[in-house]
């Protein structure tokens, strides 16, 4: 009886804590590149150096994988992208999207621990928060920009970046 109650124990908190409301995607931090594959196929490009980077242009995300092969960050470009990726239009976490503005993020995440402005481009910058057991990135127009003929307003996000964060709310 013991016995049976460990191992339903353990099937219990693995499945509650690898499974979350609050994610979005269909890849989650931690999955191995077997995974990936398996759900996304192939990726459209690869960069190979001290962290690998695979591009799945067609799905909408950027994957960096750790030196074991895992999902250590994910990155979702907004639709100002200029890098041939669709732009994915769910939510991906939280509730939010990239289709939606740098305002609708604070109401949802609270305070960002750091506020950035780009040292290379004065119209981008970047809001970092911890929200347990994430850290996210988020990258936005600080100004109106124009690019390939259409505006992007002021606050329309670049790119959304996910990884593993310690401690926050």
């Amino acid at each position: 009886m013991i016995k049976n109650l460990s191992a339903f124990f353990l099937c219990f908190c693995l499945l509650s804590c690898t499974q979350n409301d609050d994610w979005g995607l269909p890849i989650h931090l931690g999955d191995s590149k077997t995974h990936v594959y398996s759900v996304l196929g192939s990726p459209s490009f690869e960069v190979k150096g001290n962290a690998d980077i695979h591009w799945f242009q067609n799905s909408g995300l950027t994957l960096l994988y750790d030196p074991a092969g895992n999902v250590s960050s994910i990155v979702v470009p907004g639709h100002s992208n200029s890098s041939g990726f669709l732009t994915y239009k769910e939510p991906v976490i939280f509730d939010l999207k990239v289709t939606d503005t740098i305002k609708r993020f604070e109401p949802l995440l609270g305070a960002p621990i750091s506020k950035e402005d780009s040292i290379l481009d004065d119209s981008l910058g970047t809001f970092v928060w911890r929200k347990t057991p994430y850290l996210i990135k988020a990258d936005f127009w600080s100004k109106d920009y124009s690019e390939r003929g259409t505006i992007f307003k002021e606050g329309t996000i670049v790119s959304i970046e996910i990884s593993k964060g310690y401690g926050g709310n």
